[in-house]
């Protein structure tokens, strides 16, 4: 597939087989905010999302079988409510576990940020660590840095797939 939508471009190799499983390899380029928010509906970030050699392979009733490949964010001003928040730099590897595709994401230093999961219904599970939220002004929290101390579930889209 290749794919030039606004500012999103991405191309690869997809695969929709027998049995619902989904298969994609060599995944590489970027997808812009206004493209994001269109697949769901949160506040994004105004910086593209890189993708690179991103591979994985979903079976819809069994869940993520393999992924691979990494995705990087940069500098981005994240604004909720009243908070602001300045999130540095991001780079995320995938990596398929117990049917749940993983998105490990640490700064450019390497040390732990965020954690994401997403299983075969398309939920999203989010861990945030106290060193991310560290960035908040107004965040008084006292854990370890590598700590996961803020954790959610909801769906990636609506409707499923």
């Amino acid at each position: 597939i290749e794919v030039h939508s606004g500012q999103s471009h991405f191309e690869g190799i997809a695969a929709y087989g027998l049995g619902k499983t989904i298969i994609v390899q060599d995944l590489n380029g970027q997808i812009a905010p206004e493209t994001l928010k269109y697949l769901a509906n949160w506040q994004w970030p105004a910086n593209s999302i890189q993708l690179q050699d991103v591979a994985l392979k979903l079976k819809r009733e069994q869940g993520f079988s393999q992924a691979a490949g990494h995705i990087q964010w940069l500098v981005y001003q994240y604004a909720q409510r009243q908070e602001r928040m300045t999130v540095p730099s991001l780079k995320a590897n995938l990596m398929a576990s117990d049917s749940k595709l993983i998105i490990d994401t640490r700064d450019q230093r390497d040390q732990k940020m965020l954690n994401l999961a997403l299983d075969h219904q398309l939920m999203l599970d989010v861990q945030l660590t106290q060193r991310l939220l560290m960035n908040v002004p107004s965040y008084q929290g006292k854990a370890g840095l590598d700590t996961y101390v803020l954790s959610s579930r909801q769906p990636l889209i609506k409707g499923g797939y």
